[in-house]
């Protein structure tokens, strides 16, 4: 009898203990379904939080490429509301300067190797046009080649575009009056000296240093000296042809490049110039209330029987002292020696 019951209550314990395991197990799997939800459920509630609150613009296309979430940095990057671009193509974006051959490369590129990175000139909803960074990204691939969605992730980069374009204007130009700088002038003056061989015909290069500009500059200070620089650089292109080239080279030192001259008028004209420009740099300019006047010595040197920029511009150089030697105002020729003996 005891046996019995021994072997009876050692089946009760194995089916106990049966009941309890898989009790355990189902407990555990519970906790491991529970816990991967928890995760996943934290991982999309980061991953919205992401979405929501990204500086860059983050829209999920469908398998046509049409808006099915977008952020809100995109919306505030292109002035539209989310529920006019929800379902679109954002062809409302489309600012017209890209081509349909360009949008189809896109497309191309994303099928071929799963994502393109680019910048697209885009329209904004008030019409401004803006230059938009762009990576579009295929996401779950199908069987056919596509996919079933796509992400973009967008920027702004008008500004830097302008920045760099800013940085190579800056590089050309000087930044106090817009006009050419040396670098621009050195090309500038090759390629007129190139023009004239071709053509047969001659230029003319005028140097230019201000009188009276330190007193200027002792007087009223930097900020006056800057305004009168901006006034000179303006008379100077006012008073010139669109095909001379006005130059400032330095401080108070301007140049200018005629071209197109004929043989026998060269000088008298050139003369009529550089006289012209003497009048209109003399005249009053008001600062602080007050007029001030400078004027300018302006030395020439004309392309015959020179070939080297550098050359023609040295010349010029030593006319415009010789100008000022005597007596400033004026206009002098280069003829090699006066300059020497000057």
């Amino acid at each position: 009898m005891v046996v019995l019951c021994g072997l009876v209550w050692a089946s009760y314990a194995r089916v106990f203990l049966l009941i309890l395991g898989a009790a355990v197990a189902a407990c555990l799997l519970a906790y491991d379904r529970i816990e991967a939800q928890r995760k996943a459920d934290h991982s999309v509630s980061i991953f919205d939080r992401i979405f929501e609150h990204s500086r860059n613009g983050v829209a999920v296309l469908d398998a046509q490429g049409r808006v099915q979430r977008i952020n809100p940095a995109y919306l505030r990057m292109t002035g539209y509301t989310e529920a006019e671009l929800l379902g679109t193509r954002l062809r409302s974006l489309n600012s017209g300067r890209q081509t349909p051959q360009f949008y189809e490369g896109i497309w191309k590129a994303v099928r071929e190797q799963g994502h393109w990175e680019g910048k697209v000139w885009n329209r904004r909803k008030d019409g401004s046009i803006y230059l938009e960074s762009v990576a579009l990204k295929g996401l779950d691939p199908l069987a056919s080649g596509d996919y079933e969605n796509y992400m973009v992730l967008a920027s702004d980069a008008t500004e830097r575009h302008m920045d760099r374009e800013y940085l190579g204007y800056l590089a050309l130009h000087d930044a106090l009056t817009g006009l050419p700088n040396r670098l621009q002038f050195a090309d500038r003056i090759e390629q007129a000296m190139a023009r004239a061989r071709r053509a047969s015909s001659m230029l003319a290069v005028l140097f230019i240093d201000l009188d009276g500009f330190k007193q200027v500059n002792d007087t009223y200070g930097h900020a006056g000296g800057d305004t009168v620089l901006k006034v000179v650089a303006a008379r100077l292109k006012h008073d010139l042809r669109d095909t001379d080239t006005v130059a400032r080279l330095s401080g108070d030192e301007f140049t200018v490049v005629l071209e197109g001259l004929n043989h026998p008028e060269s000088n008298g004209y050139v003369g009529q110039i550089a006289d012209m420009l003497l009048t209109s740099l003399s005249q009053p300019i008001e600062l602080d209330g007050q007029h001030v006047c400078v004027s300018a010595s302006i030395g020439v040197s004309l392309s015959p029987g020179v070939t080297d920029p550098d050359e023609l511009l040295d010349r010029a150089d030593q006319a415009m002292y010789r100008a000022k030697a005597l007596g400033k105002n004026q206009v002098c020729f280069y003829s090699g020696r006066a300059e020497a003996a000057a």
